[in-house]
């Protein structure tokens, strides 16, 4: 059995009985790494979710950087950093077909 579509749904709860749910469909061609395209629409979907959140901790990991700290404390930041710039260029070179 060939694998064609992948659909990744995330639900994020949001207190008093409230939640927010993001799903995203991608279709697999020949050549294509299961695994990477799966990585790919997660890293989407929690990203985008999540989005409010994590430019804030971005924004205060930024703020840390500008700090004295020990090099450990500095290194681990700068990896949070690293990361999170490496997901929105993954992100930001998604190809999409249709976007509904």
């Amino acid at each position: 059995m060939k694998i064609r579509q992948i659909t990744i749904a995330e639900i994020k709860n949001l207190g008093n009985y409230e939640n927010r749910t993001l799903s995203i469909t991608g279709e697999l061609h020949d050549g294509d790494n299961l695994d990477e395209e799966i990585y790919k629409l997660q890293l989407y979907v929690h990203h985008k979710l999540n989005a409010d959140a994590r430019k804030e901790k971005l924004k205060e990991v930024k703020a840390k950087l500008e700090e004295d700290m020990p090099d450990a404390k500095r290194e681990k930041l700068e990896a949070y950093v690293a990361k999170y710039e490496e997901h929105t260029e993954i992100i930001r070179n998604l190809d999409f077909i249709d976007v509904k």
